[in-house]
């Protein structure tokens, strides 16, 4: 949070700047970041010259969903149930498998975002269904939802069962 204030404040000071035509000042020192981390930089300049402000945001392009994850679903039976779940990324496609090798998960990631099916079994029968996940700007965890394939698609976007992960 501490790290999102001047984030949020640099950028709407770059909007109202781009947005009264003042991109670039001659003899203000301009200012690069690497995209390794979000951050907010200001030049120091004299009280004359206009402060440059430049920031980068985390690139969802190239997330890697690959690893273990430990991961929280609930529904409207159970509270919430713990699952470890290990993920294996190959370009876009992404496998796993949770619930001691029970349950798998076949997905699809692009930026931020991991789209997929699940499937599960235990004593009583075969379950299976779909899922999203959506990573957080600092890439330690996603939340996310999930539905029952005979709920369908389109429940996906309504659902309040949820399925939440931090990455160990």
């Amino acid at each position: 949070m501490k790290k999102s204030l001047p984030i949020i404040l640099a950028g709407l000071i770059c909007i109202m700047m781009m947005a009264a035509g003042c991109t670039s000042t001659p003899g203000t020192t301009r200012v690069t970041t690497t995209p390794a981390a979000a951050t907010a930089v200001v030049t120091p300049s004299t009280p004359s010259t206009p402060v440059t402000v430049a920031t980068t945001a985390t690139p969802f392009t190239n997330l890697s969903w690959s690893g273990t994850w430990n991961t929280t679903y609930s529904s409207a039976d159970e509270g919430g149930v713990v699952e470890v779940l290990s993920l294996t990324q190959d370009g876009s496609s992404v496998n796993g498998t949770y619930n001691k090798g029970n349950g798998s998960v076949n997905a699809t990631g692009k930026g931020a975002r991991l789209t997929g099916s699940w499937s599960d079994s235990d004593k009583d029968g075969n379950y299976t269904g779909l899922f999203e996940f959506v990573r957080s700007a600092d890439d330690k965890s996603f939340t996310g939802r999930w539905v029952s394939a005979s709920e369908g698609e389109k429940a996906l976007g309504n659902t309040t069962q949820t399925w939440n992960g931090f990455r160990v």
